[in-house]
């Protein structure tokens, strides 16, 4: 079994990552043309033999529980890590298997090829609960051996391990908004925009309070954008699709977007970037609203003083504008902050 630490470090593509096995009469790749690929994942990769991947930790933050799904969707800026184990030897598929809904190009264009994976004989599988709690016992003292042990036995839960306590919203004391938009009202002209400004170098868009505990109300107002915040994680609460329904939960299906299950357990996930939703392309606000999803999340702000940025992780999105400046200062006692005002 090994750990899979993977990261999405493109710009502007949506990957939904999948693992099958190589037909044994698959044909040499040498010589594959890219019009090919999607003809030769059908035939060869064989679906009837997606691997499991069992998550265990989302953008560097352990999850509360392993999640095992069959695909894993990344966004840009996304990491996941999963447990890999192979069953037996022989050759494996690794896929991006971009035929589902809401990509960032919001095409659905063939599936691709990733690579191959060539497993060697080795030991037999085993349970993943087993094979953790194996190391558990391994490599800790029995005191905390046999908490990771219960803890595991009890729904593969990882709560040792979770760097972050959860939120209560009594801890809350402010909220923030905040509006991803892309203006195309002038002609051959798009203006990037976070709560309806470009970013500016000199200002400083949010000025946040050391100690703080702030709810983030987050929205998209045209098409969909990956929303990253430095130096502060951020735990997920709720992630509202536009009939009003809660699909944050594990199995939590999309209303509008039945084949996008990405936003499945994500609740009361800790991570750093996370996809805004719209799937709407439209500039009309009673259209864009008809399309938009609204994602509460919580953050605390426990250590660092001084300035950071949140922005799009669609890079050229965040170069062209979709970005702000964001300062975290002391208290002054007052209720206020001790480095002044915007």
């Amino acid at each position: 079994m090994e750990r899979w630490r993977m990261v999405h470090a493109g710009v502007r593509d949506t990957i939904n990552l999948k693992l099958r096995r190589l037909s044994d009469n698959a044909p040499p790749l040498a010589g594959l043309f890219a019009r090919q690929m999607d003809d030769y994942v059908t035939r060869y990769c064989r679906s009837d033999t997606e691997l499991d991947l069992p998550l265990i930790a989302a953008d560097g933050l352990t999850m509360g529980k392993v999640q095992t799904r069959k695909s894993v969707v990344f966004q840009p800026g996304y990491r996941w890590d999963a447990l890999v184990s192979f069953p037996s030897a022989g050759k494996y598929c690794l896929i991006n298997d971009v035929k589902v809904s809401s990509t960032i190009d919001r095409s659905a264009p063939s599936a691709r090829l990733l690579g191959v994976v060539d497993v060697a004989p080795g030991q037999a599988s085993r349970p993943l609960q087993e094979v953790l709690i194996g190391a558990a016992r391994a490599h800790f003292p029995p005191a905390v051996a046999n908490k990771v042990s219960a803890e595991l036995r009890s729904g593969m839960k990882l709560s040792s391990f979770v760097p972050h306590p959860d939120i209560d919203p009594k801890e809350v004391t402010g909220t923030q908004a905040l509006t991803f938009n892309i203006d195309v009202s002038q002609p051959k002209s798009a203006f990037f925009q976070v709560d309806g400004k470009p970013y500016a170098g000199d200002r400083i868009d949010r000025t946040l309070k050391l100690g703080g505990v702030d709810e983030w109300t987050l929205r998209s107002d045209f098409v969909s954008h990956p929303y990253h915040i430095h130096v502060n994680p951020f735990q997920i609460v709720k992630i509202v699709d536009p009939k009003g329904r809660d699909i944050s939960a594990e199995g939590a299906p999309d209303s509008m977007d039945p084949g996008d299950t990405q936003y499945s357990g994500l609740k009361n996930i800790w991570k750093d970037t996370l996809w805004v939703k719209n799937i709407e392309a439209s500039n009309d606000p009673k259209i864009a609203a008809a399309g938009r999803y609204t994602i509460t999340i919580r953050t605390r702000y426990e250590r660092y003083i001084g300035d950071f940025v949140l922005h799009c992780h669609i890079l050229d999105h965040e170069d062209q504008g979709m970005m702000q400046n964001i300062r975290i200062a002391l208290p002054d006692g007052r209720g206020g902050t001790a480095f002044g005002h915007h």
